[in-house]
């Protein structure tokens, strides 16, 4: 699948916005980056008009604690100690999508505090927005546990 995004401007991550861009992207690859005058786009590539926006590079979390909550909510022992482990998937769950509404389409989790191996089990997909908006990548605390990365 082709598709390109054409937003008011593009951040290119070096301290630069640029105005009158076009990103193609070519499966999970970004083919194009620049002038959208530029840019040879197949005939049948989607382009999405994203007036009003500024597009940026994937961000990166490289401190998250997804399977928390602030402690204005609830205290840590309580969290870790009394909450199901359900409960706190739900959650991790949700902060992972939140956080890919964001623009951090990377996180490390530094720890599930207590629920074992339960960032390992975040699924990417359950946070994936759309085909258009690419798949979040976690990085867990315990990557051994996932053999196919050892």
């Amino acid at each position: 699948m082709t598709y390109g995004k054409k937003p008011d401007r593009v951040f290119d991550g070096n301290g630069t916005l640029h105005e009158g861009w076009l990103v193609m992207v070519q499966g999970e690859k970004i083919a194009f980056a620049g002038p959208a005058a530029d840019c040879k786009q197949p005939p049948n590539a989607k382009v999405i008009d994203l007036k009003g926006c500024t597009l940026t590079p994937g961000l990166i979390d490289a401190h998250s604690h997804l399977l928390l909550h602030p402690y204005d909510e609830a205290k840590w022992e309580d969290q870790v100690s009394k909450e199901p482990l359900a409960e706190r998937i739900s959650r991790a769950t949700v902060h992972a999508r939140a956080n890919l509404l964001s623009g951090f389409t990377t996180m490390r989790d530094l720890g599930t505090e207590g629920a074992q191996l339960a960032d390992v089990g975040i699924n990417p997909h359950a946070v994936t927005l759309n085909d258009y908006a690419g798949r979040p990548h976690y990085l867990v605390d315990d990557w051994k546990a996932m053999p196919e990365l050892v």
